[in-house]
């Protein structure tokens, strides 16, 4: 097993998008377009990658859903018998593609104008207890206790929330892949998106992030389309739709 090595970016050779692999994978899955992927090393050292027509599109699809359901041991199993590698290089390729197909952007987003009033309703609440305290052991308790646990399950989008506020930069950036995965809420489905994005110092970059979108407005992440983003200085994977204060939903 090789998780905690150093990830390399090179092209998926069907569709051309950011492909991430370990330097000793010899299998992968294309995010973007499913492919399935035989990674060789030249003679010097070079990688040659090509689709592995072993497994198949078909089979790639099957394995992305496995995965939406939680069904890992299965996904690998299903990708060793239909390429005929390993039990381990099966099992790195499926948790290397998990890796990029599963995101929490409850951890990654910021918060609304009543998150940010709630939060700092909380810390008054704090302050307040550890006088009443003082006064009233037992009200102050039954005040501060609850009222730390929220803060505590806040505090990294409220911190978040403040450096976005006071150092975001807003850019526009366009889309050149893009990816639904099949997490669903309701009419809300989430994207990996590929981004190229313009700043407004003229600097330009290129980032992979992921988005909430409504099924309505799937064609505003196609290829070619540009999104107005926000993001930290010096901190591409920061890249979060939308201008105001909450990262918000495209449609």
């Amino acid at each position: 097993m090789h998780t905690q090595s150093r990830l390399e970016v090179q092209k998926c050779p069907m569709c051309g998008a950011p492909l991430r692999i370990h330097p000793h994978d010899t299998t992968a899955l294309c995010v973007y377009c499913d492919a399935p992927i035989t990674i060789h090393r030249g003679s010097q050292g070079e990688y040659q990658l090509s689709e592995d027509q072993a497994l198949g599109r078909e089979a790639a699809t099957q394995i992305k859903k496995l995965l939406a359901s939680g069904q890992e041991a299965q996904a690998s199993l299903l990708y060793a018998q239909r390429t005929g590698v390993s039990a381990e290089e099966a099992n790195q390729t499926i948790v290397n593609f998990s890796e990029h197909t599963q995101v929490s952007l409850f951890f990654r987003s910021t918060l609304n104008a009543l998150g940010m009033s709630t939060a700092l309703l909380l810390l008054g609440l704090v302050g307040l207890s550890g006088w009443l305290i003082t006064v009233k052991p037992g009200i102050g308790i039954a005040v501060i206790v609850p009222a730390l646990l929220f803060l505590l399950l806040l505090r990294g989008q409220f911190i978040r929330t403040i450096h976005y506020l006071t150092s975001a930069r807003i850019g526009q950036a366009r889309v050149l892949y893009h990816a639904l995965l099949l997490d669903k809420i309701e009419d809300i489905r989430i994207a990996r998106v590929n981004l190229e994005v313009h700043g407004p110092d003229g600097e330009r970059f290129e980032v992979e992030t992921h988005i909430k979108v409504r099924e309505s407005a799937l064609s505003k992440i196609q290829s070619g389309q540009v999104l107005e983003v926000k993001y930290l200085p010096n901190q591409p994977d920061s890249v979060l739709y939308g201008r105001g204060l909450k990262s918000t939903i495209i449609g």
